[in-house]
C-alpha cells in the first residue's frame, strides 16, 4: 500500500509538469536545510492545507500557514526532520500539488 502511495505521488508530479500556466508552486530553496518558502502563484490560500510526505507514502507533518502581506508564499520550518527526499503536498478546493523536497543539512 505505501509503496502504491509513492508511486501515484510520483506520478501526481509528473502530471504536474506537462500542465503549463495557471496556479503554480515553487519551493525555494530546493534543497533545503531547515525552512523552505512555498511560492504560490494564482493560488487562493482560503482553506489551504499543507501536508509533507515520505517517499513512502507516509505523512510526516502538517503545517500551520503564516500568509505573508501579499498572501503569495508559505515559509515552512521543519528543524527536526531527517535529510531525505520528501514529498510537499499543498491543496485546496481549487488547487492541489505536490513537490519533491530535499531535506540536505550540510
Amino acid at each position: 500500500m505505501k509503496r502504491q502511495t509513492a508511486f501515484l505521488l510520483a506520478f501526481m508530479l509528473s502530471c504536474q509538469a506537462l500542465l503549463a500556466g495557471g496556479p503554480q508552486m515553487h519551493l525555494v530553496p530546493n534543497p533545503a536545510k531547515n525552512q523552505v518558502r512555498v511560492e504560490l502563484h494564482e493560488v487562493n490560500l482560503d482553506d489551504i492545507s499543507v501536508e509533507l510526505y515520505s517517499v513512502l507514502g507516509v505523512r510526516v507533518a502538517d503545517f500551520q500557514l503564516q500568509k505573508d502581506r501579499f498572501g503569495n508564499y508559505i515559509d515552512l520550518r521543519f528543524p527536526n526532520l531527517p535529510e531525505g527526499v520528501y514529498l510537499l503536498r499543498v491543496k485546496n478546493k481549487d488547487f492541489d500539488q505536490t513537490k519533491r523536497l530535499k531535506i540536505q543539512r550540510n
